[in-house]
């Protein structure tokens, strides 16, 4: 007589497998959500973070063309000097908020009457000498947008001998006996999508010299 009673096993067996199964796919499908999201974060922040360095770019083009123009650019409307952080005025694509912020010291005074000594304080959508918008032909700080701040401090240059001798080369002067130069911070900001953020920032010297001629 056979007491074994192995009914229903395989049912079981089978059901226990599928239970297995069914926790391995629900742990392999959060798994792959949780990489798609790195995956997607990272993207976001190597765009952000290279578009913020695209900033740097454009500040220094156009800073070059602010120097050369003695009393800012020309195209900036009348009294437009050191306006507000909302009134601008485009070249390429560009916003200027401040049409001579190569020659005054606007964002550093701010800066300094309000303590923004930081990285991090400088720029922003209030403080800023210039800003790169997603759409230049309906620009909004609600879209993505780069905010670029520039300000310097000039200094002086201690001459050589070397120079000196540069200077019957016919370019420029000898520099014997020193020179001058403006070391400028320029620092930008790219406000991206999902709330992400880069800063970065540089610093410029342009060596003063007689180098005039405004393109705006």
């Amino acid at each position: 007589m056979d007491f074994h009673n192995d009914d229903g096993f395989v049912l079981v067996a089978a059901l226990l497998m599928l239970v297995v199964l069914t926790l391995i796919g629900i742990a392999a499908t959060s798994t792959t959500n949780i990489e798609l999201k790195i995956a997607g974060n990272d993207k976001t922040a190597g765009e952000s973070f290279h578009k913020a360095d695209g900033g740097l770019e454009a500040s220094i083009e156009v800073l070059e063309q602010n120097i050369r123009c003695p009393t800012g650019f020309s195209l900036a409307p009348a009294g437009f000097d050191n306006a507000d952080a909302t009134t601008f005025f485009s070249i390429s694509g560009v916003n200027v908020f401040d049409n001579n912020f190569a020659l005054d010291e606007t964002i550093d005074d701010v800066a300094g009457a309000t303590g923004a000594t930081t990285l991090g304080d400088v720029p922003s959508d209030a403080i800023r000498s210039l800003r790169l918008p997603l759409d230049p032909a309906v620009p909004s700080d609600a879209d993505t947008h780069t905010n670029m701040a520039i300000w310097g401090e000039t200094q002086y240059i201690a001459g050589s001998a070397i120079q000196m001798a540069a200077g019957y080369e016919g370019k420029g002067k000898g520099a014997a006996s020193g020179g001058g130069a403006i070391l400028y911070e320029v620092h930008s900001q790219h406000v991206g999508k999902n709330n992400s953020e880069s800063i970065v920032a540089l610093q410029w010297r342009h060596i003063i010299s007689s180098l005039v001629g405004c393109k705006y």
